[in-house]
């Protein structure tokens, strides 16, 4: 080989190792592109990871605050087998009775799935108003399913029939 041609060899050796060269830091340069792409995929994701971690927290603490508000009103409804129709029929006679009410009929009607107690009564009408305050303040949750007051004549006298029903919770 003569000397020229060692020459074109060697020029040719570097040409195609620079073109490797040259391609290989191309090929890395696309990768560590793709990855701090990547990188700013991820840090964008723990950081709402992080957030909703933060959220995670209050809304335990909701949870937990709904549980309790739950649990409160639960305790205002009777138990499945806590209160039968006719010993609510009991309290509600004792009460109109204590708000000095005269009861003129009293019956049980079978409504749907529920019992409902009706009444008939008559009295005075600032009696019969503290009768329904005590309704509506009960200690459980009391329904007044239907209600008609006839204050009709004088003396503040009223008749009044209404349904009043308990409800109940598992």
């Amino acid at each position: 080989m003569s000397k020229r041609e060692k020459l074109l060899l060697n020029v040719l050796l570097w040409i195609v190792i620079t073109a490797i060269l040259g391609v290989l830091f191309f090929i890395e340069k696309e990768r560590k592109d793709e990855l701090e792409s990547k990188i700013g995929l991820m840090e964008g994701q723990i950081q709402k990871f992080s957030t909703r971690a933060a959220d995670e927290g209050q809304l335990e603490v909701q949870k937990e605050r709904l549980i309790a508000v739950l649990e409160e009103e639960k305790r205002r409804f009777y138990k499945t087998r806590e209160m039968d129709p006719y010993r609510f029929g009991i309290i509600i006679r004792d009460l109109l009775v204590s708000n000095n009410l005269v009861i003129k009929r009293y019956q049980t009607l079978e409504i749907g799935e529920s019992m409902v107690l009706e009444f008939s009564v008559t009295g005075d009408g600032l009696d019969y108003t503290r009768f329904l305050e005590s309704l509506s303040s009960a200690e459980k949750y009391w329904s007044v399913s239907f209600l008609s007051i006839n204050a009709r004549g004088g003396g503040g006298e009223v008749s009044s029939v209404f349904r009043v029903s308990y409800e109940t919770i598992d």
